[in-house]
């Protein structure tokens, strides 16, 4: 499947030149690359506005802040997706699961100890951010923007999906996020974005949310380049609409130079004050890289008082770097990622995070990554990993004005020297610090979750850690009429629950709700599956090009292996003995291998299968022939593995969305090494 990774790469040499990269796996669209633009197509205006404004005033009247503890309107818990019509998906799913995982046990990691830096900082490390729904998390995270709105952290962050997309969700402590959902995604390239967006900011403001973000207007074979920054705006803070539409959204602070090795302007974050909004963004335009500071007409956040982005002011020689200003201390902060090993020889190779102070914004102790090493770091470097893309929660107005600081940053392993820093992508995972400055040094922190830090708070940060254990369900014996009524024979088996959602395949890496109750009985003639599938939207509506893409509709595949060998790390051949019978919600069946060939004129004619639609989902029943060549290794006791999955489309005319039973990465369909084990009583 074409998956994307983007990131910042905070320095590449002593250039410190800033690029966000991409990783393609399989489909290569040579088409999206295109041609450099001229400048002057580049920096023209926009057109006329007035239409556009008009519609937009009136969300700003004020010049106060008038609504700071709620949220807005709640959210619509249905999918309303516009896959394929449209530039983009901008509406929030709802979904929200609580899965007990069956097949998973979990630990706990506690959190390293309070220290105090430089004898100026107390710093508490509060771990990896932990995502309901994602116990064994494999896809990568970064650029997290929180802020709290009354009572609750509200986040949103770039995840691959299968492309950067915008991800929504909630917390009360910073550690446990839930309602997590994909809320912003490009189904259609438009003249200014294609594939992805990135690094978003969120200010709420007067009842409505502006979030500012990066896209690219260019991709490459293996990068993406011309991103420029955007703004979308919502007022729940899920279902948003991008200026000046969604069919064709257009930048607010456009790059002057795209071409391919530039990346442009982007990673942005704003803040709101006496109706003005400022944007700290990342110029890497060829001419130096730098953060500059943005400001908008009053009231109008799609409008910069100048266009030009080299009249912007610059405020400090770094690029990647999170600028903020604190109220309580009438300080501005910048927090920023480097190697130190690419200045001082003698320091190990570690990506670090620095934080750096000052009461002048255009001011600061360190102006370029050469010096800014020297800063202070509040991070254990003990450990060698890769870390980037810092933020810090702020209030709705996107300013911090709390004593105790929250770090948000992307951490994960560091690949060797000679390895391309994406390799590692699936370790990149959200982690927060709490951070006194020195102005309180003498009180204690305060934990996200309002309590003060000790031994028996910090007990809610423990990171859970979950591990994979291989689960195991007992088919019956026993010859059921298939009709797809569970009779009581069926009641005997024990249930696998399907329940683990997949984040890593193209087509399928939506949140969803769907689950199933599966159960297995057997003889010497076939097994036989009764699947009570939970799904609120059935559809097989996919039109397909050929009967082996039968996934992209609504049903359940079964991975069967009779042999149970649990071979790893090499794709299978599927046969009579390793084979998946995909059992459509539409009563269509297929065979197939784990490349998608078609095996019914082989082994799939003799399959007999029932489905009855009934509230909330559907039930599958079947009998499924063991073949010649295994029928003689079937008896009592014999244990076979096998593993479940659930393809969901939840509307689109696609798959949307993977459940398994046991393999949480969802690759059944090409490793036996994750399958679970069904014991034939």
């Amino acid at each position: 499947m074409k998956q994307k990774i983007a990131l910042l790469l905070v320095l590449i040499l002593a250039v410190s030149a800033v690029f966000s990269s991409c990783k393609k796996n399989e489909k290569n669209n040579s088409s999206m690359a295109g041609s450099g633009e001229t400048l002057s197509e580049i920096t023209s205006e926009l057109g006329t506005e007035s239409d556009i404004e008009s519609g937009l005033e009136s969300d700003l009247t004020s010049d106060t802040i008038s609504d700071t503890s709620g949220g807005g309107a709640a959210a619509n818990n249905s999918k309303t997706s516009s896959k394929g019509s449209s530039a983009s998906n901008f509406s929030g799913n709802g979904n929200s699961t609580e899965p007990k995982y069956q097949n998973m046990t979990f630990s706990t990691q506690a959190v390293e100890a309070e220290r105090t830096v430089a004898n100026s900082w107390k710093v508490q490390d509060l771990g990896v951010m932990q995502l309901e729904g994602y116990p064994i998390d494999t896809v990568y995270d970064w650029g997290h923007s929180i802020i709290k709105v009354g009572n609750t952290y509200k986040m949103w962050w770039t995840r691959a999906c299968p492309f950067d997309t915008i991800w929504y969700a909630e917390s009360t402590d910073m550690k446990n996020w839930t309602n997590c959902q994909k809320i912003i995604e490009i189904d259609t390239n438009t003249e200014w974005i294609k594939e992805m967006l990135g690094w978003s900011d969120v200010v709420y403001v007067n009842g409505q949310y502006y979030m500012f973000f990066e896209a690219p207007c260019r991709i490459g074979s293996t990068t993406e380049f011309g991103n420029n920054v955007f703004l979308a705006m919502s007022k729940d803070g899920k279902n948003f609409t991008m200026y000046p539409n969604n069919s064709n959204p257009q930048p607010i602070i456009k790059s002057p130079v795209i071409k391919e090795g530039v990346y442009g302007v982007g990673q942005p974050d704003a803040f709101y004050k006496d109706g003005y909004f400022y944007i700290a963004y990342t110029d890497s335009t060829g001419q130096g890289d730098c953060t500059r500071l943005a400001v908008s007409e009053k009231d109008r956040p799609w409008k910069m008082q100048e266009t030009n982005v080299y009249k912007h002011q610059k405020i400090i020689n770094i690029a990647g770097a999170s600028v903020r200003y604190n109220s309580k201390t009438n300080k501005y902060y910048c927090g920023f990622a480097t190697n130190p090993n690419l200045f001082f020889s003698n320091m190990k190779r570690n990506s670090n995070i620095y934080v750096m102070e000052t009461s002048d914004l255009s001011k600061w102790p360190y102006n370029d990554l050469a010096t800014a090493v020297k800063a202070l770091t509040p991070l254990n470097n003990t450990k060698v990993y890769q870390r980037s893309n810092i933020d810090f929660a702020v209030n709705p107005q996107g300013i911090i004005d709390t004593e105790t600081m929250y770090l948000i940053y992307k951490m994960g392993d560091m690949p060797s020297d000679t390895e391309d820093h994406r390799n590692t992508h699936e370790t990149w995972d959200g982690y927060v610090m709490a951070v006194n400055p020195k102005e309180f040094l003498s009180k204690a922190i305060t934990l996200p979750n309002g309590k003060t830090s000790n031994a028996a708070n910090l007990k809610a940060y423990s990171t859970t850690v979950a591990k994979w254990v291989r689960p195991s369900v007992t088919a019956v014996k026993g010859a059921p009429k298939v009709d797809g009524v569970m009779e009581d024979a069926w009641k005997n088996a024990t249930v696998a629950k399907v329940e683990t959602v997949t984040a890593k395949w193209s087509s399928g890496c939506d949140p969803t709700d769907t689950t199933a109750d599966v159960r297995f009985m057997w003889d010497a003639g076939n097994l036989y599956v009764y699947a009570n599938v939970k799904d609120k939207v059935v559809s097989t509506s996919a039109k397909l090009d050929k009967p082996e893409n039968i996934w992209r509709k609504d049903g359940i595949d079964l991975f069967i292996d009779v042999n149970n060998n649990m071979v790893g790390g090499t794709e299978v051949t599927l046969t009579p003995m390793s084979y998946v019978v995909s059992l459509c919600a539409d009563g269509t069946t297929l065979v197939k291998d784990n490349r998608d060939a078609n095996m019914m004129s082989e082994y799939g004619k003799k399959i007999t299968s029932v489905v009855k639609k009934v509230s909330g989902g559907y039930v599958v029943e079947a009998a499924i022939p063991w073949y010649d060549l295994v029928s003689s290794q079937i008896k009592s006791g014999k244990e076979i593995a096998i593993d479940i999955a659930i393809n969901d489309d939840q509307g689109s005319g696609n798959r949307d969305s993977i459940v398994f039973w046991s393999d949480y990465q969802g690759e059944s369909f090409r490793y036996l090494d994750r399958f679970g084990k069904c014991l034939l009583k």
